[in-house]
C-alpha cells in the first residue's frame, strides 16, 4: 500500500513538472515572438525564414543566426533573451529537434559567421 502511494505521488510529481515546463516553454517562445517582431522585422519579414535556399539547416546555426542580427544591431540582449528568440523561430518556421547540431558551439558569445546574405559583422 505504502509502495502504492509512493509511486502514485512520483507520477503526480513528474506530470505537474512536465506541464509546468511546457507552459514556461510556451512562455519563452511567446517572449521570444514579441522581440523578434519588435526589433527583427525591421530588417526581414517571414518570407526570410521560408526561403528554400536557407543557410539555416539545423538548431546551432539558427542560434549564430540569431546572434549574429543581434550584435549587428547592438540589441545587447541577455542570453535567455537570445534563446527565447530562437526558439520561437524554431517553434514557427524551421521545428529543429533538440539534438540536431549537437556537436557544434551553442552558444558562439561575440563570435560571428559569414553566412551568404548574412549583415556584415560590427567592425567588417
Amino acid at each position: 500500500m505504502a509502495r502504492r502511494l509512493c509511486l502514485s505521488f512520483l507520477l503526480i510529481c513528474a506530470t505537474a513538472t512536465a506541464a509546468s515546463e511546457q507552459g514556461k516553454s510556451g512562455e519563452n517562445i511567446e517572449q521570444g515572438r514579441r522581440l523578434h517582431d519588435q526589433h527583427c522585422l525591421r530588417c526581414h519579414g517571414p518570407q526570410m525564414y521560408q526561403r528554400p535556399e536557407s543557410a539555416i539547416e539545423d538548431l546551432a546555426t539558427l542560434r549564430q543566426r540569431v546572434n549574429h542580427c543581434e550584435l549587428g544591431q547592438e540589441l545587447s540582449w541577455f542570453p535567455d533573451e537570445v534563446d527565447k528568440v530562437v526558439a520561437y523561430l524554431n517553434a514557427r518556421y524551421y521545428h529543429f529537434s533538440a539534438d540536431e547540431g549537437a556537436g557544434k558551439e551553442q552558444r558562439p558569445g561575440v563570435q560571428t559567421l559569414d553566412l551568404p546574405g548574412a549583415m556584415p559583422a560590427p567592425g567588417k
